[in-house]
């Protein structure tokens, strides 16, 4: 059993009244070649995760969490898997998460403006990012931006990730 904390960085945003918990780094491992296989691992192995990053008392209730993974595509800029405390989320049903994700990844220096692609378990979606921090999603009728709330870290127990020694999810 491994006692040693771990240390995850989030990037937290805010679309229109949907908050965004974006992984930076350290999330759980994925396995799998494709983002269906990754989701499946992720609802598999890592279900204590998705608790610990999504639910309380670490953030509101409604909060999306996001992870990102390598692309599965060429020409892709990252991987994403959605999830609240409750399950997997589809992205093209959360228009505000995903301009949060496209957000945090611009705060992080991971985009520059125009257009991208983002793999998910359900394909890419396209987007384009503005200058202004403006965001529009391939196929809907809004722009939308997202502001950045906090980047920062959580500790947690790797074998425990919610801390308190309560089961997963």
């Amino acid at each position: 059993m491994n006692f040693l904390p771990v240390v995850i960085r989030v990037i937290d945003s805010h679309t229109a009244g949907a908050t965004t918990r974006l992984v930076a780094s350290g999330g759980p491992p994925l396995a799998g070649a494709t983002m269906e296989s990754r989701l499946a691992d992720f609802q598999a192995n890592h279900a204590p995760w998705r608790g610990a990053l999504t639910g309380a008392p670490r953030c509101a209730p409604g909060t999306v969490g996001a992870i990102l993974t390598e692309p599965e595509h060429p020409g892709s800029l990252a991987g994403v898997l959605l999830f609240d405390a409750e399950g997997p989320l589809a992205p093209q049903r959360r228009f505000g998460a995903t301009v949060g994700v496209i957000a945090s990844l611009a705060h992080l220096g991971k985009l520059r403006p125009g257009p991208l692609r983002l793999d998910t378990p359900t394909g890419s979606i396209g987007a384009a990012f503005a200058l202004d921090g403006s965001v529009s999603l391939d196929g809907e009728p809004e722009t939308a931006r997202a502001h950045v709330l906090l980047d920062g870290t959580m500790v947690v127990e790797a074998d425990d990730p919610y801390g308190w020694g309560m089961p997963p999810a």
